[in-house]
C-alpha cells in the first residue's frame, strides 16, 4: 500500500513539474550587442554547474573575432585551487540565425555545439551574463576579478526571475591583481 500512494503521489508531481517547466517565459537575448566590445577576456564570476568545468578555480573566458566574423574562444582556469593545474578549452562562435545578434553556437569538440544566448550586458560592457535557451546553462562573467555588490545582487535577482535554478549556481573564487582570494558570496554579503 505505502508503495502505491508513493506511486500515485510521484505521478502526480511529474506532470506537475515538466508543466511548470515549459511554462516558463521565453529566454530573450539582448536586442542589441556591440560584439566589438566583448572581444578580451573575461572573468568568471559564476556558473551554473556543468561537468566541463567541475572543480575549477580563476576561470576566465577570452574571446577574440576572427576574419570572417565568427568568435575564437579560449576558456582557461585552475583545476581544485589556485596553484593547481592549469587547464583550458579553446573552441569557436558564430550566429546562430540573422534574427538576432545576441544567439550564438559554440563548439568546443567537433560535431558537438551548443547554444550561448547573450541574455543581459551591463551599460559599459562591464558585465555579461550568458545563458542556454532552455536554462540549462549560464554564465556572470566580468571584465574585473570582482564584481560590484549590488550590480551582483541585480543579476542574481533578474537570473532568478528568469527561471534559472538558482540551487545549481556556484561562484567561481578569483585572485585579484594583488593575489588576494576573492569570493562573490563575501562581496554580496558584507
Amino acid at each position: 500500500m505505502k508503495k502505491i500512494v508513493i506511486l500515485t503521489i510521484a505521478l502526480l508531481i511529474l506532470p506537475i513539474s515538466v508543466w511548470t517547466k515549459d511554462e516558463l517565459p521565453e529566454l530573450r537575448p539582448v536586442e542589441s550587442l556591440d560584439v566589438n566590445r566583448c572581444t578580451g577576456t573575461w572573468f568568471e564570476i559564476a556558473r551554473l554547474k556543468y561537468f566541463f568545468e567541475k572543480n575549477v578555480v580563476a576561470g576566465t573566458s577570452t574571446l577574440l573575432i576572427r576574419p570572417n566574423g565568427d568568435f575564437r574562444i579560449i576558456n582557461e582556469g585552475r583545476k581544485g585551487s589556485f596553484t593547481g593545474k592549469w587547464v583550458s578549452a579553446k573552441g569557436v562562435a558564430w550566429r546562430a540565425d540573422k534574427k538576432s545578434i545576441s544567439r550564438f553556437k559554440v563548439r568546443f569538440f567537433w560535431p558537438f555545439y551548443g547554444q550561448y544566448w547573450v541574455i543581459e550586458v551591463g551599460k559599459d560592457y562591464e558585465y555579461i551574463v550568458v545563458g542556454h535557451p532552455k536554462r540549462k546553462h549560464l554564465w556572470i562573467l566580468s571584465r574585473t576579478p570582482q564584481i560590484d555588490k549590488s550590480v551582483y545582487a541585480g543579476i542574481l535577482e533578474r537570473i532568478k526571475e528568469r527561471g534559472f535554478d538558482m540551487s545549481r549556481l556556484e561562484e567561481i573564487p578569483q585572485l585579484t591583481e594583488k593575489g588576494i582570494h576573492v569570493s562573490t558570496s563575501s562581496l554580496v554579503h558584507e
